[in-house]
C-alpha cells in the first residue's frame, strides 16, 4: 500500500544501506564542523531547590557542539562558574579565549509544579549582557526547554534558525530469522534521545516524511504488496 508519493533520494539512500548491511557495517564519523567554530562557555546553572531530572546546560552544550558552529568549554576547564552577570569575572573568560558566556539559574515553583529557568548571554569582548530569557516548564518538558534555549542561542549568535527542537524520523532493520527481517520506524529528538517506536512491520518501511503541520507522518509501505 503506497502511503506516500515522495520517493526519490530517500528510497535510494535506504536501499544503499540495506545493501551495505548485507556485507559489512558502515560507520560515518563526523569529527569537525566549520573550521572556526565560535568559542562559547555554558556555566553550570545554579539550582535553588529541587534537583531537576535533566541537566539543562549539558544538553545545551551538546546541541551547540553537535551543530559544528560552536566550540563549548568543558566545565572542568572553567576558572570560575558564575550563575549571573554580577558574579562574572570577565578576565577568567578572556584567558580561556571565550567569545560568549551563558550563565543561569533554575528554581522549582511548587505552586505551578514547574521549573523556572533564567539565563543570560554575555559578550565577553564588550563585557555586556546581549540576551536574557526566563522560561517555565514542567519536569516532563525540561529537555524541550533545553532545546528551546539552544535554538535561541544559535539564532542570536549566527542569525540562523536553530533546529534543536525538531524531531528525527528513521528506520532500523533487525534480522529475526533466515531471510526474514523486522522493520521499525522511530521518532526521536534531534539528539537521538526520547526514542519512540511508531511502527513495526515485517515489510520494508521507506521514506518517512512529516506532514506540513508536523502532526502526521507519511511513509511508504509494502504491507499489501503494492
Amino acid at each position: 500500500m503506497l502511503k506516500n508519493k515522495l520517493l526519490g533520494m530517500s528510497c535510494g539512500v535506504l536501499f544503499l544501506f540495506g545493501l551495505v548491511d548485507a556485507k559489512a557495517s558502515l560507520t560515518i564519523e563526523i569529527t569537525k564542523g566549520q573550521s572556526n567554530p565560535i568559542p562559547i562557555a555554558i556555566a553550570p546553572f545554579k539550582i535553588n531547590n529541587a534537583m531537576p531530572s535533566e541537566n539543562i546546560e549539558q544538553i545545551v552544550m551538546n546541541n551547540l557542539k553537535r551543530s559544528g558552529a560552536f566550540s563549548p568549554v568543558p566545565h572542568e576547564n572553567m576558572l570560575s562558574q558564575p550563575s549571573q552577570f554580577s558574579e562574572v569575572n570577565i578576565r577568567d573568560w578572556r584567558i580561556l579565549k571565550v567569545d560568549y558566556l551563558v550563565v543561569g539559574h533554575l528554581q522549582y515553583i511548587a505552586d505551578e509544579q514547574k521549573y523556572l529557568v533564567n539565563y543570560e548571554l554575555i559578550d565577553t569582548i564588550s563585557n555586556q549582557v546581549i540576551g536574557t530569557q526566563t522560561l517555565r516548564a514542567p519536569e516532563a518538558q525540561l529537555r524541550d526547554l533545553a532545546h528551546t534555549i539552544s535554538d535561541q542561542l544559535y539564532k542570536k549568535l549566527t542569525g540562523i534558525e536553530g533546529i534543536f527542537s525538531t524531531r528525527l524520523l528513521y528506520v532500523t532493520v533487525k534480522r529475526i530469522a533466515d531471510r526474514q527481517q523486522e522493520y521499525h520506524l522511530y521518532m526521536a529528538d534531534i539528539d537521538g534521545e526520547r526514542q519512540r517506536l511508531i511502527l513495526k512491520s515485517n515489510e520494508p518501511i521507506l521514506s518517512p516524511s512529516w506532514s506540513p503541520n508536523g502532526k502526521k507522518i507519511a511513509y511508504v509501505s509494502f504491507e499489501k504488496k503494492r
